[in-house]
């Protein structure tokens, strides 16, 4: 558009805008040619449109400096006596019960510990073997019954019969890792009826005697034995004995003569007892290997030392011997055994007590 057009478009519009608020009189009273006055014009009062108030501004907070507080005067107390307060002992929290896990390697543990643990565990409450590197004591008796069968003679002699003996004594059972050692003292009744005993190879009255023991001894003998626990409360043990015996009393050993109603017996034929050498066949010394010393009358055999057959010392040799061995109390124990010695065989009971009460077994 061209400029001047532009600018009289202008000028139209803004003279058409004030023309619209003059306000215009009569055209009749007013004539083009008078003056108009300024005073004739009619006063407007011009209306300013009313301001919108402005909102108050919102005043910033400032923080009030922090009032100081004066603190309260001591009180104080009145004296009190102090009185001394009593503390119980602490009791040890039980440690939580440790569940299996998967294997983990775990730190060494100290000496120290380790022995407060075994220390704090009852090892011996129970009875159990003895602590390593000790030995337990238990003393008791014993009684052991002999059996000598007449079979076993045989072997020997002709003739005789089964004898029973008896063994009463007390015993110290030391025991320590499974091995036990026993010494023992004790009485030993070795007597026999009497009977008839014959030459294994010979025949006829000047090979037979009538032979009866009223011998006793005192028996010492050690027993040493290998322990296998079998339970709880029963042990099985194995070993062997070994001892001497000191007897006293006599053997009776008498020459004797056949007769058909003789009190003793030796196969299809009877005997008696020579109280003379005029007795009878086998009586007298010629009837006889060895006619001298004459045993007649109740002949005593004299000991080894002075050439006779009557034993000085008694061997005592137990091989294999064994017991079972049940612990009755923390305190008590009974042993029932068996064995074949010098004497024959035998079987036994014994009952011991711990000395000390850290000795008791299991």
């Amino acid at each position: 558009m061209h400029r001047g057009l532009r600018t009289h478009i202008a000028l139209a519009i803004i003279t058409s805008a004030v023309t619209a608020f003059v306000p215009h009189g009569d055209a009749a009273a007013q004539s083009p040619g008078d003056p108009v006055s300024v005073d004739s014009l009619p006063k407007t009062t011009k209306k300013t449109p009313a301001k919108r108030p402005k909102k108050p501004k919102k005043p910033t907070k400032i923080n009030p400096p922090p009032e100081t507080v004066e603190p309260p005067p001591p009180v104080v107390a009145p004296a009190v006596e102090a009185k001394p307060v009593e503390t119980k002992p602490v009791e040890p929290v039980p440690a939580p019960p440790t569940t299996p896990s998967s294997p983990v390697a775990t730190a060494a543990v100290a000496p120290e510990a380790t022995t407060a643990a075994v220390e704090a565990t009852p090892s011996e409450k129970k009875g159990g073997t003895p602590a390593e590197g000790k030995v337990a004591y238990h003393f008791g008796a014993r009684y052991r019954l002999g059996l000598l069968p007449q079979p076993l003679l045989s072997v020997f002699a002709r003739g005789g019969s089964t004898y029973l003996f008896h063994f009463l004594g007390v015993e110290l059972d030391a025991r320590w890792k499974g091995f036990s050692v026993t010494p023992a003292l004790a009485y030993a009744d070795l007597t026999t009826k009497g009977d008839a005993f014959g030459d294994k190879s010979h025949s006829g009255p000047g090979y037979v005697s009538y032979v009866r023991s009223d011998l006793r001894a005192i028996l010492a003998t050690v027993d040493i034995a290998w322990t296998f626990p079998l339970s709880h409360a029963v042990d099985a043990e194995i070993g062997a004995g070994i001892g001497v015996g000191v007897p006293f009393g006599n053997l009776i050993n008498n020459w004797v003569y056949q007769t058909a109603d003789g009190p003793l017996v030796l196969g299809n034929n009877r005997y008696a007892a020579c109280k003379t050498v005029n007795d009878g066949i086998g009586c007298r010394p010629q009837d006889h290997a060895a006619p001298t010393p004459i045993r007649i009358n109740g002949y005593i055999e004299k000991g080894w030392a002075g050439g006779g057959s009557s034993p000085t010392v008694i061997p005592w040799l137990a091989i294999p011997q064994a017991a079972l061995r049940f612990r009755l109390s923390r305190a008590y124990a009974m042993r029932v055994g068996v064995g074949f010695a010098t004497t024959g065989f035998w079987v036994g009971l014994g009952v011991t007590r711990a000395l000390s009460s850290s000795q008791h077994d299991h």
